[in-house]
């Protein structure tokens, strides 16, 4: 779907409300959008999913760190750092 995730994905999950997240990649940089996403799909994350992220624990742009703080909570997932690129990083919900 083209246009801001933060209006399409809602009405995306609304219209579709099977959707069950496997892979969400994120590449907001921000704290809101990333934020208002990850509120989104939260309640459709399974065991297995994986969570990806573009800037997550990277001091030039902390809004994905703290919104995964405050969506899902630091304390509940092991970050796995991808190894080619030292800003990309992802989890796997158990």
């Amino acid at each position: 779907m083209k246009g801001d995730v933060t209006n399409t994905l809602p009405t995306y999950l609304e219209n579709n409300p099977q959707t069950m997240i496997a892979l969400a990649y994120f590449d907001l940089d921000i704290y809101q959008p990333t934020l208002d996403c990850l509120n989104s799909i939260k309640d459709r994350v399974t065991k297995g999913t994986v969570l990806g992220f573009d800037e997550l624990n990277d001091h030039s742009t902390p809004g994905e760190t703290m919104a995964l703080k405050e969506a899902l909570g630091l304390d509940r997932f092991a970050v796995k750092r991808y190894r080619y690129n030292a800003r990309t990083s992802y989890l796997i919900v158990d």
